[in-house]
């Protein structure tokens, strides 16, 4: 199988994961949903790169806004996009260096602070308007309700994904789909 194949097959399976995960396993906090989805696109990140997972997450958010999210609407998607992939992003890119599982832990860890901080952001400008509440009642939630939201999402994610990525690496090794042999080094990252 060449290589593009190879990486399309997997972008496939990854999507397809993803979506059975954010659709199955979803737990609702007043306004907020939490899924573990990012679980799923993070290992993609690390097998296929921070690019390609941010694609997925962007794709995956916008299935979700037509299935099970269709009550958000644009706002939720925006928000689950910009979720995603501050996470993932970061988490792979830190992890694509040198992969090892220290830096799968950094590249989570920096990932789950990115993710919380940028939530922060775009929780105090589009809460507002999804809630239709005054900024000052979002402003109340940051320290009660968003901010640990967002930290914990990031935690148990964190987690997941320690615990998770090499036994799914194992799996789809096992499937033929060869994901060690996708894994990229330092010196063959461009520049």
């Amino acid at each position: 199988m060449s290589s593009r194949v190879h990486k399309l097959v997997l972008t496939g399976v990854f999507v397809a994961l993803a979506i059975v995960v954010a659709t199955f396993i979803r737990i609702d906090f007043q306004f907020l949903t939490y899924e573990p989805k990012d679980v799923v696109i993070t290992i993609a990140g690390f097998i296929l790169g921070p690019w390609l997972a941010a694609g997925i997450a962007a794709l995956v958010a916008g299935i979700e806004m037509f299935t099970v999210g269709s009550a958000t609407g644009i706002i939720g998607l925006i928000m689950n996009a910009i979720a995603s992939i501050s996470f993932v992003v970061p988490a792979a890119l830190i992890y694509r260096t040198k992969p090892s599982f220290m830096r799968a832990a950094l590249g989570v860890l920096v990932g789950g602070i990115t993710m919380t901080l940028v939530m922060i952001a775009w929780n105090y400008f589009l809460v507002p308007i999804f809630l239709g509440a005054p900024r000052e009642v979002v402003v109340a939630m940051i320290p009660t309700l968003l901010l640990p939201f967002n930290a914990g999402k990031a935690a148990i994610n964190a987690i997941l994904i320690l615990f998770l990525y090499e036994q799914v690496k194992r799996a789809l090794d096992a499937m033929g789909l060869g994901v060690s042999t996708m894994m990229v080094t330092r010196e063959q990252l461009p520049e």
